[in-house]
């Protein structure tokens, strides 16, 4: 997945948008389509179109609502959030802070 394809929302848009992909399938990542501040109108209708999926992928296993929390989680991550009071650390070797 780009990394660009998840948008970067408030914090507070983050925390709803997560809760709405929990009990309302696609509707958070739709929504924070809406609320992004990126200008490029691809990727708020990237966000659109994946939120839609979402919710019709609900009946086949469930699929669509395992994608709509990975999503919602991804969108609280990036908004900042971080779960339990831990932030993910990522680890950065020598070589690539040479570069």
């Amino acid at each position: 997945m780009h990394k660009n394809a998840i948008v970067k929302v408030d914090r507070c848009a983050g925390i709803v948008c997560l809760l709405l992909n929990i009990f309302l399938v696609g509707s958070g990542t739709i929504i924070a389509g809406c609320l992004t501040q990126h200008s490029n109108k691809q990727i708020k209708m990237n966000n659109f179109i994946v939120g839609a999926f979402q919710l019709i992928l609900l009946p086949y296993a469930g699929l669509g609502w395992f994608w709509s929390v990975y999503i919602g989680y991804k969108l609280f991550e990036r908004s900042g959030g971080a779960w339990m009071g831990f932030k993910r650390v990522e680890y950065v070797s020598e070589e690539d802070k040479r570069e």
